[in-house]
């Protein structure tokens, strides 16, 4: 009977170690090494003529935005600052991220990278890829 007595242990044990998982303190205290960790969230989608590309940037200013193109790879870098506080002031509790950010995005060779453009409004990015036709293969006669 010892073998129930240690099945009868086992589900307390599981309980008791997923415990801190689902108290609501877990999730309110900021994880060493991810407090101010900005992370970067986004959308593609492709129509006939375009790719269109929506990056999320709450917080971040317009100048604080770097877009590059290259060897059909477009790289969004930036900076999302810290909140500024003063002397009179402390921090009840502080969830905001904040740092450097950069994400990079495969396309494939349609892409028309002399024609991409980009407007930032309410936060969002939006970068607009347009495609341009391919060489398509041709026959060689031989003579």
């Amino acid at each position: 009977m010892k073998t129930l007595s240690v099945l009868n242990r086992y589900p307390r044990t599981l309980e008791h170690w997923f415990d801190p998982f689902f108290k609501d303190d877990f999730f309110m205290t900021p994880h060493k090494g991810e407090a101010n960790r900005f992370t970067v969230t986004s959308a593609l989608k492709e129509a006939k003529d375009r790719y269109l590309l929506t990056v999320d940037l709450p917080g971040v200013s317009k100048s604080d935005i770097q877009i590059e193109a290259e060897n059909n790879v477009l790289t969004i870098k930036g900076e999302r600052k810290t909140d500024v506080k003063t002397e009179d002031e402390k921090w009840i509790y502080h969830e905001h991220s904040h740092g450097e950010f950069s994400k990079s995005f495969q396309f494939p060779e349609n892409v028309n990278f002399d024609q991409i453009s980009a407007e930032f409004k309410d936060g969002v990015l939006s970068v607009t890829l347009p495609k341009r036709e391919l060489p398509q293969p041709r026959t060689v006669e031989i003579q």
